[in-house]
């Protein structure tokens, strides 16, 4: 990078003017749009293990009775 700041082509000044366009849009377009994405994905794990949780409960409920004797 040390050697744009040095040079005043024309090639370097678009190069740059690329450079400094895609780092914009990495910190408006692309930093937002990886949290929305991750609370996407927290959200549909908090929903597979409330359904998850939802069944043990279901299959825990179910009794059954033991006998026991007092011969020992």
């Amino acid at each position: 990078m040390l050697f744009l700041q040095n040079s005043t082509s024309v090639g370097n000044q678009a190069y740059r003017s690329v450079l400094q366009i895609s780092l914009l849009m990495q910190m408006f377009v692309l930093g937002p749009r990886l949290i929305l994405s991750i609370r996407e994905y927290h959200a549909i794990l908090v929903t597979n293990s409330q359904s998850t949780t939802d069944m043990t409960t279901i299959v825990f409920q179910e009794r059954t009775h033991v006998t026991v004797s007092s011969n020992v």
